[in-house]
């Protein structure tokens, strides 16, 4: 992974080297080793303190009061430390200090993580047809994400691991970039349904999906893509398997939906009593026969004969 790879020492000496337009010198850090030169690298943090000339561009790593080497230990435990963090990356001088990637995908302009920066976080919710298009020469993933693009005409790549320069990617992905999807690898099963798994490793589910892998659909809902019951039916054929078949209908303005014992709701929510009938002197619509009428043997009120 990026935060792995990028703390090997040899790979300190390439970043100096890559030096278009670097004004002033600057000291490139990851614990344990320091060099100094030019270079345009922006990824991690710039750190700096007052006595001390020399910026510290301190790359991901976990940083601690015994860091060495001494520079960069006296930085790091100065007084009056300050940073200045890349795009992704956390605002802090405590230490310890764990400066790693923020839950999310970080673009750069120039190859080997330099020039230009823009973050992309982790969603927290599931996000259909998505494709935003990206600007980079070099692409920065946080640990335990997957990302997916398109590259060139059409070519779909999965990204597990950082990468440092675009051209490293298969012939077939020269072009432009789009960002198709961006989630965590943390969950286990795999989120299904189009439900996207978070940083703290559970399924946030699409809508109509349900279950800890977003693999069944939620009550009201039927087939593979969980899509609703028919709006006229109060229950249908529901579930994964289902087949949406009505198999209750709706009644319009039942008689139960305004408390209604005979009768039926108006369009304004009132009971509507059945002739013969009228409020009970509880406050019950519909439920007693009115002056004039008897109940039958039926349930029926019927009007007294004259």
């Amino acid at each position: 992974m990026f935060a792995r790879s990028l703390l090997l020492p040899i790979l300190i000496s390439p970043l100096l080297a890559y030096s278009q337009n670097a004004s002033e010198p600057i000291v490139v850090c990851v614990p344990g080793q320091c060099l100094q030169g030019y270079t345009n690298v922006t990824i991690g943090a710039t750190f700096s303190a007052r006595d001390f000339p020399s910026k510290l561009r301190l790359l991901p790593g976990r940083y601690d009061q015994q860091t060495n080497p001494q520079y960069l230990h006296d930085v790091l435990t100065s007084s009056s430390v300050s940073s200045v963090p890349s795009t992704g990356f956390p605002d802090s001088t405590q230490l310890p200090l764990d400066l790693q990637l923020q839950n999310g995908l970080a673009i750069y302009s120039e190859p080997l993580y330099s020039g230009q920066s823009a973050f992309t976080s982790l969603p927290d919710t599931p996000v259909a047809n998505a494709s935003v298009p990206m600007s980079a020469k070099a692409i920065a993933i946080s640990n335990n994400l997957v990302a997916s693009v398109t590259a060139g005409s059409n070519t779909r790549l999965v990204l597990w691991e950082s990468v440092p320069d675009i051209s490293q990617l298969p012939p077939s992905a020269a072009g432009s970039l789009s960002l198709n999807n961006l989630e965590s690898a943390a969950c286990s099963p795999a989120c299904a349904g189009g439900g996207i798994c978070t940083a703290s490793g559970t399924c946030k589910c699409a809508p109509g999906f349900t279950g800890s892998s977003c693999e069944q659909c939620l009550s009201g809902f039927f087939g593979p893509n969980c899509q609703a019951c028919p709006s006229d039916c109060e229950s249908c054929d529901e579930g994964i398997s289902g087949t949406g078949r009505c198999l209750k209908q709706t009644i319009p303005n039942a008689p139960s939906t305004c408390n209604c014992v005979n009768g039926v709701c108006g369009a304004n929510g009132q009971c509507q009593c059945t002739t013969g009938f009228e409020t009970a002197a509880n406050g019950q619509a519909c439920a007693k026969c009115a002056d004039g009428f008897f109940l039958t043997s039926t349930g029926d009120c019927k009007g007294t004969p004259h």
